[in-house]
């Protein structure tokens, strides 16, 4: 493993760690920020296939790690979505069909860029 691969994955242990210890206490108790994907469409009056999308993301990104993490990610493009969404679904035991990559996109996009997503 290269230096780069390391520090990759150090610096995705540390983000999981600060998801998973600051998640439930981030925010308080009385918080409306929603806690999963699916969660935050309905909030924001997502149409139900999308809100099906973003359930679907949620049961599958979850199966690896804290949905937390897919929350905090820091993706900057849509495109990255894509590359990371193939990523996870080549890795053993993700669960994620080929025919899910395009519908679990799609609610990560909407919920990373929203509207400012040309279509």
């Amino acid at each position: 493993m290269t230096r780069a691969q390391r520090w990759r994955w150090s610096a995705g242990g540390a983000l999981v760690a600060v998801a998973i210890l600051a998640g439930p206490y981030a925010s308080g108790c009385a918080s409306s920020d929603p806690r999963d994907l699916s969660s935050a469409a309905r909030q924001s009056g997502a149409s139900p296939s999308l809100e099906r999308a973003c359930r679907l993301a949620d049961r599958r990104c979850s199966r690896c790690h804290p949905i937390e993490v897919v929350l905090v990610a820091g993706v900057h493009e849509p495109a990255d979505w894509s590359n990371y969404v193939r990523r996870m679904r080549l890795t053993p035991g993700s669960g994620i069909a080929a025919g899910e990559e395009p519908v679990i996109v799609r609610c990560l996009v909407e919920h990373s860029f929203g509207a400012r997503v040309s279509r």
